[in-house]
């Protein structure tokens, strides 16, 4: 389960683009949001319910829209020690290392 901020994650309700450097911003949430899918389609590829929520959805609603009887563990984007978030940074790497360098060191 993933809960997406409004700004990092570019929501299509609520994410306003920066109107300093507005370029790099654009270009930062842009890849955001291609990581997601990416992550996405790798966790599905490998079997796991991927659910994902913005950070303004009402808790309980998100709570209730989880799949009933899923006994599955969740995997957390933000928890690098788990294989299979290993795996997907791994497979980040090897799609990074076919693009273009874009000198962007931040998170």
């Amino acid at each position: 389960m993933f809960v997406d901020g409004c700004f990092w994650h570019g929501c299509p309700d609520h994410h306003t683009q920066p109107a300093t450097n507005s370029e790099y911003w654009a270009d930062k949430i842009a890849r955001n949001v291609e990581r997601d899918a990416e992550t996405t389609a790798y966790l599905r590829r490998a079997g796991w319910t991927v659910l994902r929520f913005w950070e303004h959805e009402d808790p309980e609603s998100v709570a209730d829209s989880s799949e009933p009887g899923d006994t599955r563990p969740a995997v957390l984007h933000h928890l690098p020690q788990h294989r299979l978030c290993g795996e997907i940074a791994s497979a980040r790497q090897s799609t990074d290392r076919n693009r273009e360098p874009n000198n962007d060191t931040t998170l």
